[in-house]
């Protein structure tokens, strides 16, 4: 793989790698003036330098290299904190599930109790059955185990969503600068 043109060049000495790296590092002060200062090296030296070893689209590369990693990071953050999101989501369910769980099963548990003799109770049975106790249980652990899988660390970018918001912040950005 070709590494990216930002990179140290070959037959680039250290002294020229170093200047390259302060002037691209500059940002919008850019100044060859400065440069020159910095360095402790003629103006002229720079100027040829910069032409020999084509800085401006070096470092036009690597800016927009650099943009987009910023965007890939930020999407991350973004995907990270949807899941995350999500976990408490999903906790919330499973403690209204729990709940649930466990109201249905005091019910139970009061009519069983009551029953006499003759398998009669004062009490009446809870609303619907013991599948609607074997239901909520089986609710609350398969919200569990999809939120485990969703959250798993080899598992945070199998449905592509950091990539979509990848394209959806560039197309912010865009829009943003279009709009400007």
């Amino acid at each position: 793989m070709t590494p990216p043109q930002f990179e140290r060049l070959k037959g680039e000495k250290a002294e020229q790698w170093q200047a390259f790296k302060i002037y691209r590092d500059m940002g919008s002060t850019r100044s060859m003036q400065e440069l020159a200062r910095i360095m402790k090296r003629p103006v002229r030296t720079m100027y040829l330098w910069a032409n020999k070893f084509n800085w401006s689209e070096r470092i036009k590369s690597y800016e927009e290299w650099s943009t987009n990693e910023q965007v890939k990071e930020k999407a991350e953050v973004m995907a990270n904190d949807m899941v995350s999101g999500l976990s408490k989501a999903v906790n919330a369910v499973g403690y209204v599930l729990m709940s649930d769980l466990k109201y249905k099963q005091q019910q139970w548990k009061a009519y069983w109790r009551d029953m006499d003799e003759k398998g009669e109770s004062k009490i009446k049975p809870p609303a619907g059955s013991t599948n609607s106790l074997l239901d909520s249980m089986v609710k609350w652990a398969t919200c569990i185990e999809k939120i485990k899988e969703f959250t798993s660390a080899d598992n945070i970018d199998e449905f592509g969503a950091i990539d979509e918001l990848v394209e959806i912040l560039k197309n912010e950005s865009e829009t943003t600068e279009t709009a400007r």
